[in-house]
Order: structure tokens, then sequence, then C-alpha cells
């Protein structure tokens, strides 16, 4: 946590580390957020799987460590579980190469028929195919993931429910230095990020150059391409070094080399909170209530966008239920309340976080 917090409990002041291993103490799960992760394979005319690393557990293992890794520096709670693996996808083969005109078809026809194809309503569901996206018979091998705020299209029958689901080809490498934070990246977009260089309905983050220049014939190092744009977008715009250093190591981006070094805005933390909260509660262990006493309106949703004012507030609603987490932003809490449940407490990175008396 880079936000130094305290509370104060019988004129002591505790650090929030303490307050998480007391938390810790009453439920072993109270101080993560776990997102649950259920893994299928579709497989070919022939009952065969696709080939490739993403077909191992070692291999999705690996992924899962780098990207919880960064969600650990984030600070915020959330981790993702190791994948379940929950069998394979027989009488989809169409499915088995998977072009762009097919995606939008494929996660309405997988959600309504869970049954045979192993969707459940209380995971991040991943399907694994040969091949993905790209126009019909020169498929590519990608990974994709629908937002959960958006419908799945815009006429029916697809738009009877919003997306939730993410597909990789088995196969999928992604850019140099970021093979396994593809999965981070995808995952992110199931949590409701945006690519940055378009808008990604947060505030905070500097729009990057677009990433399909770099995609051209004749171009020798996508790489270099990719990061002198955004090096030139950032001198056009007078973007500080810090903008900088968090467009070109956003999870977000199509920067390469980020599998040790990516990194979210609070703006796309906040966001990230907010949609797993109204969307995806079923496949979490909990939810996140935010806290900020400089709210004028004295929000009585608890979401990023209208926080309760008290941390009674987030306390009491976050202790309804097992598992949730109060996020609290910056400023000193002149207030005293009462936790008769296990809850953790969190601060922003952006500033300090005092609770009692100073």
């Amino acid at each position: 946590m880079k936000s130094p917090t305290s509370r104060a409990v019988n004129g002591v002041y505790l650090p929030v580390l303490v307050l998480l291993l007391l938390a810790a103490t009453l439920s072993s799960q109270a101080q993560y957020i776990e997102i649950r992760v259920s893994t299928k394979f579709i497989l070919n005319g022939s009952s065969q799987p696709p080939t490739g690393g993403y077909t191992t557990s070692n291999q999705w293992r690996q992924a899962i460590d780098t990207a919880n890794a960064g969600n650990a520096r984030f600070g915020r709670g959330f981790r993702y579980q190791y994948p379940s693996f929950d069998g394979s996808v027989n009488g989809y083969s169409q499915y088995y190469n998977l072009d762009q005109s097919e995606a939008v078809p494929f996660e309405y026809s997988i959600r309504t028929n869970a049954a045979q194809t192993g969707w459940r309503a209380d995971a991040l569901n991943v399907y694994i195919v040969n091949r993905n996206l790209g126009p019909a018979g020169n498929e590519w091998c990608a990974g994709w993931a629908s937002n959960p705020e958006d419908a799945l299209a815009n006429y029916a029958p697809y738009n009877t429910m919003n997306g939730r689901i993410a597909v990789f080809c088995a196969g999928v490498q992604g850019a140099p230095g970021s093979e396994l934070s593809i999965v981070a990246h995808e995952f992110g977009h199931h949590m409701g990020l945006i690519h940055t260089w378009a808008d990604d309905r947060v505030a905070d983050t500097v729009v990057d150059a677009d990433p399909t220049v770099c995609e051209q014939p004749g171009v020798p190092d996508w790489c270099s391409c990719k990061f002198n744009n955004t090096l030139a977008r950032a001198a056009q715009l007078g973007w500080s070094a810090a903008v900088l250093r968090v467009a070109t190591n956003n999870i977000m981006s199509y920067h390469c080399d980020n599998d040790l070094d990516f990194d979210l805005t609070e703006g796309q933390l906040d966001r990230w909170a907010d949609i797993a909260r109204r969307y995806l509660a079923s496949e979490m262990t909990g939810v996140t209530y935010f806290v900020d006493r400089n709210n004028a309106q004295g929000g009585n949703d608890g979401y990023s966008t209208n926080p309760y004012r008290l941390v009674q507030t987030g306390v009491t609603a976050a202790t309804a239920t097992s598992g949730n987490i109060v996020m609290i932003r910056p400023g000193n809490y002149d207030e005293q309340f009462t936790i008769s449940k296990p809850v953790t407490l969190r601060a922003t990175r952006s500033g300090w976080v005092t609770i009692g008396k100073p």
C-alpha cells in the first residue's frame, strides 16, 4: 500500500497493516476480494482440443501470477484465483476457429446453453479456442473479452445481456515481453477497462497513440514504433514524465514489456471496483465501497462516483455481508465508529488517511 493509513483504537493509532491483520484473524478472506476463474476448451469436429500453451495449467498459473503481482501493487485487494478447468465443449466446432463476426453470437450462445457449454454465473468464464478474431478463413491468434457495462450488440436477441466472458487462442503470445500480461489485459476488459487510445470513460487517463499505424506492412519494429508514437504525443501535449510512464506501462495499452511493470491509474482502479460491484459481484467473494469526506453530495450509494462521507457508513454497508472492502480517500476522518464484523479498510494511492482525532 502506497498510502499509510492509521486508525485510532483507544487513543492509539494503528497502521493499516495492523488493521488488515486484525481482519484476517477474524476471516481469512476478509482482506482480499477473490475473483473466481473458470476455463473451458472448445473442441473441433473430431472432439480434439486446441493446441498451445494456454491449454496447460502451468501456463495459466504463470499468467495469473503475473496479473496478481500487478494487482498487489495496486493495493485494492483484488486477486484472481487459479483457474478451475471445467471441461471441454462438444458441439461447438464451428467456433473452434472463431472469426471477428462470430464473437457476439458465440457469447450469446455460450451463455444461453450453459448446461452444454459449462458457463458459470459465479465465475469469470474463459473459453480457449484454436484461433480467434480476424476475418473468416484467416483468423488470428489473439485474446479478447467483452465489457460488462455494454450490451453485446445493438440488435436482438444479443442486446438482452451484458458482456461477461473472455476468449483466448490457445497459442496466444501477445507483444514481446507481454506474453503473460495479455491475460491481465483481457481480464481488465472484463472488469470494464477500455483501451487507452480511445475514450476509456476514465478522467485521469491520457489518450495514447493509436497502435494500428504500427501494425502496417513495412514497419520493422512494432514495439519501438508504438513507444516512439507515444513519446511524440507526449511531447506534443506536454505530458509530464510521470504521466508518460503510466501511459507506457498501462496494462490497457498495447505497449511492450508490460509483464513485470504494468500500471493502472486511480480512475481505472475506481472503474474496476465499480464495474465489479455493479455487474460482476456473483463472480467474487466481495465488493468495494468508497468513502470520501470531501464529497459534498454526501453520497448514498458508495460507488467511486458518489462515495459515502463517513467511514461508519462505509463500514455499515460493507459488514452487511462478508468479504467486502471499504476504500477510503485522503483526509482526516474525525469520527468514532464501531466495527461489528470483519471488514477491510484500505486507502487509495493518492494520499494520507487518518481516522480519529489527530
